[in-house]
């Protein structure tokens, strides 16, 4: 009932939802396809996602940017920021299991308790 209400009040939200869903899947079809068997979800969200509140032309831009960086078609050193993510897994891995270790040895924090 309130997405009929919603779609009464502002008739291109529907429309709107699902030509951005379109492009974004075309979007990860195309990243998929350049990047083949080492295509990752997780850094494709990443891409959009670093863009924040951006256009759909823009963020066409930034993964055709991303894909040229990622074939080599463009320079490395000017890639250092669209492949930022890509380049630093490894590293924010070992990170992460380092500050694993140190939460072992810290007291213990009292528990969450969600009050809705």
């Amino acid at each position: 009932m309130k997405e009929v209400t919603r779609y009464q009040s502002v008739p291109g939200q529907a429309t709107a939802y699902m030509l951005g869903k379109l492009k974004l899947v075309s979007m990860r079809k195309q990243v998929e396809k350049a990047m083949g068997k080492s295509f990752s979800l997780p850094e494709f969200h990443y891409q959009l996602l670093s863009q924040g509140s951006a256009p759909l032309g823009y963020l066409q831009s930034h993964i055709d940017k991303f894909i040229d960086c990622y074939t080599r078609k463009i320079d490395q050193e000017l890639c250092s920021d669209i492949l930022k993510y890509t380049e630093g897994r490894e590293d924010e891995e070992r990170t992460s299991q380092k500050d694993l270790d140190l939460e072992e040895n810290l007291p213990p924090s009292p528990p969450k308790r969600s009050f809705i």
